[in-house]
């Protein structure tokens, strides 16, 4: 049992990403701070709670107006603040999302965030951690968890990382633009209330398979526009 795991479980509150494919390959982090203790309180997408099942997370849907947003987190906030009597002594929030908005939302209801310095939003962080711009999402992910843990571990395998699909006539966008790329034979693993945990269906696939990406319309959208408008390429939105 590591130190981590020695301490009681403290809560934290967990602002996901908004699409399918980022979730997917935000686990291994989110895996990383449960390892280390803490008690994960996700708030993301309606399809989220369903999509990360199987992990055993609380997952609340997030709300598009700020105010409800600000009231939500504060609602969530309640009953962990007296639980954990630490909750107010530490950071209690980490934010994958990179949004000014999502750190915004985090300090106006009383809690001290951690996540990206990025978007000017460092003064409402409580401490962040410098972005690598073109970094892979799942390495992202990871630095993030080894600043707010305060070590240094080396990124898993990726299953995912550097894999492309036939995407027809988007040669530039990979599957990390508009989706999860799985081997055929596991892509239907991924669905609606999975029975088991997604890192168990996300394991390397062969180089002689064929691929299906589970994609996300968000991403599919903002690859397209890309190559349709190449001298004006249009940056990834911020989730």
């Amino acid at each position: 049992m590591s130190a981590h795991q020695s301490l009681a479980a403290r809560p934290l509150i967990v602002r996901i990403r908004n699409f399918i494919g980022d979730v997917v390959l935000l686990i291994p982090a989110l895996e990383r701070l449960q390892a280390a203790g803490y008690e994960l309180h996700l708030v993301g997408k309606p399809w989220a709670k369903s999509l990360l099942e199987a992990y055993g997370w609380p997952v609340t849907k997030y709300p598009n107006k700020f105010a409800e947003r600000r009231a939500l987190l504060k609602t969530l906030a309640e009953p962990l603040r007296a639980r954990d009597p630490s909750f107010d002594q530490r950071v209690n929030a980490i934010t994958f999302a990179t949004s000014f908005s999502s750190a915004l939302d985090m300090r106006t209801a009383g809690l001290k965030p951690f996540g990206f310095a990025v978007e000017g939003r460092s003064l409402l962080l409580k401490r962040s951690a410098r972005i690598v711009y073109g970094e892979h999402a799942i390495d992202s992910y990871w630095r993030l968890v080894n600043a707010f843990l305060g070590e240094d571990k080396p990124a898993p395998a990726a299953a995912l990382r550097g894999r492309t699909c036939d995407l027809g006539q988007r040669p530039n966008c990979t599957h990390a633009n508009v989706g999860v790329c799985l081997p055929r034979s596991r892509a239907s693993s991924v669905g609606n209330r999975p029975q088991r945990p997604l890192s168990a269906v996300l394991q390397p696939a062969q180089p002689h398979q064929k691929c299906q990406v589970v994609k996300d319309p968000h991403r599919q959208r903002d690859c397209d526009r890309t190559r349709r408008y190449p001298s004006k390429p249009r940056r990834l939105r911020h989730a």
